[in-house]
Formats: structure tokens, sequence, C-alpha cells
């Protein structure tokens, strides 16, 4: 995923846009999953408004895509990107987007982050159960962020498999 620098040539890229990037590979590999009958998985749109000829934020945004898989069961993530090398700030996820990831999991729908780490150039798929405790510890005192030693002692690193660019999926259910 990472972009290899071209020699004298500086790439700045702004913080809003820096999940861009990796929401377009989202957006590719959830049209490999609609075209296997896998799931059916969209991008959801920010709510804006127009005032005075200008776009502005007209309600807090939810997590950024969700859908169905095959079988019926819904699904709702949110795709963060971190620079940090030793822990993922929980600070990068906001309080509604959590209560969204919770209340989906109580449901029994497929709820996640899914965490791409720029400088170690791995990402993981954060099921809601670890989201929430590290979430509900830091709200008690505990760590305000998950440590990558925990990610890579218990999740695995999304890749590329049956000709899916960015499998996710893989990590959550059996296809």
């Amino acid at each position: 995923m990472r972009k290899q620098a071209r020699a004298g040539v500086k790439t700045v890229i702004r913080h809003a846009n820096r999940g861009r990037l990796l929401e377009e590979i989202v957006e590719l590999t959830n049209q490999a999953y609609k075209s296997r009958n896998i799931a059916y998985i969209n991008k959801q749109p920010t709510p804006l408004k127009v005032v005075g000829g200008k776009e502005i934020y007209h309600s807090k945004a939810g997590l950024d895509f969700a859908g169905v898989v095959q079988g019926g069961r819904h699904i709702a993530f949110d795709c963060k990107t971190t620079r940090n090398s030793t822990s993922f700030p929980l600070g990068n996820v906001k309080e509604h987007q959590i209560e969204q990831i919770r209340t989906i999991h109580l449901m029994g729908g497929l709820s996640f982050l899914l965490v791409y780490w720029e400088k170690i150039d791995k990402m993981f798929v954060v099921p809601a159960q670890m989201v929430l405790c590290f979430w509900d510890n830091a709200l008690t005192g505990g760590k305000k962020s998950i440590p990558y030693s925990e990610f890579a002692k218990t999740l695995s690193p999304v890749g590329s498999t049956k000709g899916i660019i960015l499998d996710y999926l893989s990590k959550l259910i059996s296809n």
C-alpha cells in the first residue's frame, strides 16, 4: 500500500486525506466481494449541507462502511490510519463511532476497525471486542491507546488472497 517516493520529490499528505487511499482500496475490495456474492458493502456518505454557498458537516459522521455479508449478517466498520509505530491512539476514534461499534456488536452484527500502520506497512482488522475492551479500560484510567505489540500478538495482518486486494473479511468470516 505504501508508495515509493521519487528521488527529489517531496510528497505531502494532509491529515484529512491520509485515510482516503485506504478507503479507495477498501472500495475496490468491496466491489470484488460484491461480484463474488460474498458481501454487499458501501461507503457511507458524510452528512453535509450547504449554508451560504459552503458545505458544512450537518451531523457527526458514522462508520465509513456498512452493508451485509452472505447469510444476511450486518457489517459496519471504520478505516483508520496511524503514523505511530508503537501504539494506536484511541483518540483517533470518536465516541459516537465507538457507540455504533458497540450497538452493532451487541445486536449480533460484525463491527470493527480496519487499522493501517503507515510506518510498519501492515493492516489489521480490530474486532469490536478488542476495540471496546481497550476503550472501556481507557475510560477507567487505563492506557488511551492499543499497543502495536497487542496487534502483533493477537491479530494477523490483512493481505491479498484469492485475487481480492485487501481481503479483510477473511479475518472475520469463512467464505
